[in-house]
């Protein structure tokens, strides 16, 4: 039977042995071979699904822009759907976004006299899915 004619039992960069050895060995060689089709079925689904590229579908989220949050990973997080927040930066690779509440600064007057900054929802940054957001704007 020539190369042409043989079906691809062994993907390019694998070689197929016929040996003969003791009992022990014989173990050995059976957890490389688990292992190397792990490898192998993962190249396969690798080749059959091509890698999904967020940057394409990312584009309105940016920093600055308002979004809507519409849906949670756990039901005890339910109180923060419909609240608004502001992006504040955006990793395409993960699908995630930094972002704060979309409040204003909240300012008190100190024992002094003077006017001191009392809250400040920017520096309170939480990471959100994309796919949990709604963009506003």
């Amino acid at each position: 039977m020539s190369d042409e004619d043989k079906p691809e039992l062994v993907p390019a960069g694998y070689v197929l042995v016929d040996v003969v050895l003791t009992t022990h060995q014989a173990f050995i060689v059976r957890k490389w071979e688990e292992a190397a089709q792990l490898k192998i079925e993962a190249a396969r689904a690798a080749k059959a699904k091509p890698r999904f590229d967020a940057r394409n579908e990312v584009d309105d989220f940016r920093p600055g822009v308002r979004c809507e949050i519409v849906s949670v990973h756990h039901p005890c997080f339910s109180r923060d759907i419909g609240k608004v927040i502001v992006v504040t930066k955006v990793s395409a690779d993960t699908r995630q976004v930094w972002a704060h509440d979309d409040r204003p600064v909240t300012y008190k007057v100190n024992r002094n006299g003077r006017r001191v900054v009392d809250s400040d929802p920017r520096c309170i940054q939480t990471v959100y899915g994309m796919d949990g957001l709604r963009v506003l704007e």
